[in-house]
C-alpha cells in the first residue's frame, strides 16, 4: 500500500492561527495536530487552525491521498519564537520645524528645541500645535566632561528629533559642576541644577511675554541623563519638591550609581516608565551601572534596557570627542542612531501615547539602527522579564528561554510514525 510522506511547512511561531504548507502532494488532505491533539484539516497552501499553537508546542503535520494513500510519515515542528520584523523608524516623524535658543537665569543655563513656525533661533512656537493644547518636555543632562567644553550643547540631534515630533527638549548645563567634585553630592546637585531648569521653565510658561507662555504640559514630564547626569535623573525623582509636575519617563544613558560606590542603596526607579541604554565597550563606567537600576525598577508602566555592542561612553555626546571604547567601536553617527532611534521611541510611547514601546519589547525592529548589536530586556507590570538577543554573530539568539528564529533558518524534523507515533485519533492511519 503506498503512503504519503510528511509535506513541508514553513516557520510557525507562537500565536500563529495557520499553518503554512510549502510542498505537498497535488490533492493531498492535510492535518495539523497541536501536542497529540488535532485542530487542523485543510489543504495548500494554508491550513487553518481551531487554537494558537503557543512557544514550546509540538506540531505534527501530515499529509494523505484518502482512501489508497493514507499518512504513515508525519513533520514534527516545535514552535518557536521568530525575528520580528523590520518596519519603521521611530525617530522619523518630523511635523514641525525646529526653533532654538539658549536661556538663562543667573546659575540656571542650557539649550532648548522646541516646535516652531520656522527652523532657526528665536522663531515663534507653532502657532497650529499651540492650538491643540499644551505639549509635553523633556530634559537632558549631561555628565562629567572638561568645563571647558559646552557638553550640553552635545545632544543637539536628539533635542531636535524630539521638537519635530512635538516635544520641548531642554538641555542643563551642568558644567559648574564638572572637574571638581564627585560623589553622590555631586550627582544631588546635578539633580537640583534639573530642577532648576524645570522651574524656570514654569515661569516662562506663566509670563505672557514668553513664546512658552501657557504651552507646556508639565503633566507630561521626560528626563533623560547621560553618565553622572544619568545617575541624577534617576536620582530626582527621590528628592523632587512638590511643584506641580509629573514625571513619565526616565531615560539613562551609561549612568553612574555613586550610590552603590558609597556602599548606599540603589535607587529603585518607581512610578514612571524607565529605560536605560548601556554601551558594552564603555571604557568610563565600565561596570555598567544602569543594569543595577533597570534590576531594581519597578515597571511602571514597563521597563525597558538596551544593552549595545561596540558602543563607548563618549560618542553619545558631539561635544566628547575621545574614543573611551574598551574595544572596537561603530561611528560616531551608529551611537547618535541608538539613542535618537530607542530614545524616541521611549518618549513618543509615554509622553504622546504612540505605540512606539513595540520597539523596546521586541515585537517590532526599527530600521535605520543596528539592531543586530542590541539586547533587549524589558517588563510590563505584573509580568515576567524578557531578554531578547540579536548580534551580528548569534545564529540563534533567544527570547525568553525560546529560540528566535528567521524564515531561512528554519528546518523543521521529518518523523516516521514508528519513532514518534502519530495521534491515535487520525481516522487516516494506518
Amino acid at each position: 500500500m503506498l503512503s504519503a510522506a510528511g509535506p513541508g511547512v514553513g516557520p510557525l511561531q507562537g500565536g500563529d492561527l495557520s499553518v503554512s504548507i510549502t510542498s505537498s502532494a497535488p490533492g493531498a488532505q492535510i492535518k495539523v495536530y497541536r501536542n497529540g491533539v488535532q485542530v487542523g484539516l485543510g489543504s495548500a497552501p494554508r491550513v487553518q487552525l481551531s487554537q494558537p499553537v503557543a512557544v514550546g508546542d509540538t506540531v505534527v503535520v501530515t499529509q494523505s491521498l484518502p482512501p489508497a494513500c493514507p499518512a504513515h510519515l508525519g513533520l514534527q515542528v516545535t514552535v518557536a519564537c521568530v525575528d520580528p520584523p523590520f518596519t519603521h523608524d521611530p525617530s522619523a516623524l518630523d511635523l514641525f520645524p525646529v526653533g532654538s535658543d539658549e536661556y538663562s537665569d543667573g546659575p540656571v543655563h542650557g539649550s532648548v528645541r522646541y516646535p516652531a513656525e520656522d527652523d532657526g533661533t528665536g522663531q515663534p512656537f507653532n502657532a497650529r500645535l499651540a492650538g491643540t493644547g499644551r505639549v509635553p518636555i523633556v530634559v537632558l543632562a549631561h555628565g562629567n566632561h572638561a568645563p571647558a567644553d559646552p557638553s550640553y550643547l552635545g545632544y543637539d540631534y536628539f533635542q531636535d528629533s524630539l521638537a519635530r515630533m512635538g516635544i520641548i527638549a531642554v538641555s542643563v548645563d551642568c558644567n559648574a559642576l564638572n572637574g571638581g567634585s564627585s560623589g553622590v553630592g555631586n550627582i544631588e546637585a546635578r539633580a537640583d541644577l534639573i530642577i532648576d531648569s524645570i522651574r524656570h521653565f514654569q515661569t516662562l510658561d506663566a509670563d505672557a511675554g514668553s513664546r512658552f507662555f501657557e504651552r507646556i504640559d508639565f503633566a507630561r514630564l521626560g528626563l533623560m541623563g547621560h553618565s553622572r547626569g544619568g545617575d541624577a535623573v534617576v536620582t530626582l525623582p527621590t528628592v523632587l519638591p512638590a511643584i506641580g509636575v509629573t514625571i513619565l519617563a526616565v531615560l539613562a544613558l551609561a549612568p553612574t550609581n555613586f550610590r552603590y560606590w558609597a556602599s548606599m542603596p540603589t535607587i529603585e526607579p518607581d512610578e514612571y516608565a524607565f529605560m536605560t541604554i548601556l554601551p558594552a565597550a564603555d571604557g568610563d563606567v565600565v561596570d555598567n551601572n544602569g543594569a543595577q537600576f533597570y534590576d531594581r525598577a519597578k515597571p511602571s508602566p514597563y521597563k525597558s534596557q538596551q544593552y549595545v555592542h561596540n558602543t563607548n561612553h563618549n560618542f553619545f555626546n558631539r561635544q566628547w570627542l575621545s574614543n573611551d571604547g574598551v574595544t572596537a567601536v561603530v561611528s560616531r553617527g551608529e551611537h547618535e542612531r541608538v539613542l535618537d532611534v530607542y530614545g524616541t521611541a521611549f518618549f513618543r510611547s509615554r509622553l504622546l501615547g504612540h505605540g512606539t514601546h513595540v520597539f523596546l519589547d521586541g515585537r517590532q525592529r526599527p530600521a535605520g539602527v543596528l539592531t543586530s548589536l542590541v539586547q533587549q530586556s524589558f517588563a510590563y507590570a505584573g509580568s515576567p522579564p524578557s531578554t531578547i538577543t540579536r548580534t551580528a554573530t548569534a545564529s540563534a539568539p533567544t527570547h525568553s528561554g525560546c529560540q528566535l528564529r528567521s524564515p531561512e533558518a528554519w528546518s523543521p524534523t521529518s518523523i516516521h510514525s514508528t519513532k514518534y507515533p502519530l495521534p491515535s485519533t487520525s481516522p487516516s492511519l494506518g
